[in-house]
């Protein structure tokens, strides 16, 4: 006798589950750019594959000025042409050095809410992209609201 089969899952369920599977491996692509010396383009299509696996975020593959910035090897570029793409959109807040390090901090708005993230490195660009990296690990909760008094509302 043979056993029903599973049943076959549907394209969005085969993206979700690729994608939480690959929302796993930012840590360990972040982790890989705090250890280099300086952002690769391999690593930029790295984030891609990530990201486009996500079923919240675009397909960036066909997205010629992404191709075009990384040929001419405009890794900052393509780094924020990365982020503008996002959903939604990140966009570079602040970039300040100080002695031989990168603080770059990215801002988003998430449904009216200001976030930000940072990122640090000793590369402009890889601090820009471990921010944006950090950003797509954040929660997308919408905070509890307050009262007049506050206290958080039940």
């Amino acid at each position: 006798m043979t056993s029903p089969a599973a049943p076959a899952l549907q394209l969005d369920d085969r993206r979700r589950a690729i994608g939480e599977s690959r929302l796993a491996e930012l840590p360990s692509l972040r982790t890989q750019l705090e250890m280099a010396r300086v952002i690769k383009e391999y690593h930029i299509w790295l984030a891609v594959r990530i990201i486009e696996e996500r079923e919240d975020q675009p397909q960036f593959r066909r997205h010629r000025r992404l191709r075009d910035l990384l040929e001419a090897n405009a890794l900052l570029e393509a780094v924020i042409e990365l982020g503008a793409h996002l959903q939604p959109t990140r966009q570079p807040w602040s970039m300040e050095r100080s002695g031989d390090r990168w603080r770059c901090r990215v801002a988003w708005n998430d449904r009216g809410n200001l976030r930000r993230c940072a990122g640090r490195h000793d590369d402009l660009a890889a601090a820009l992209m471990i921010a944006l990296l950090s950003s797509l690990g954040r929660r997308r909760e919408r905070p509890k609201e307050l009262s007049k008094d506050g206290e958080q509302a039940a």
